[in-house]
């Protein structure tokens, strides 16, 4: 998907799509993620849980399911 077909499905300027994939330090808004996860008809599942000692904040964890 260009960043223009992007854009339109998230209802954002191109441009803003493109900071916001080449941005070396992002930092959107949970409504930002939202409109990029719905866009690409995608979901998240995110976990609270206490930090183990010397884990960093954020772990992610990609898991996408193979094309039919």
């Amino acid at each position: 998907m260009q960043q223009e077909q992007l854009a339109t499905r998230m209802g954002k300027k191109r441009e803003t799509v493109a900071r916001l994939l080449s941005a070396d330090e992002i930092n959107p808004t949970l409504n930002t993620l939202i409109e990029l996860l719905s866009a690409l008809n995608l979901t998240a599942d995110i976990t609270l849980r206490q930090a183990k000692e010397g884990e960093g904040p954020i772990k992610v964890a990609v898991e996408l399911a193979a094309s039919e």
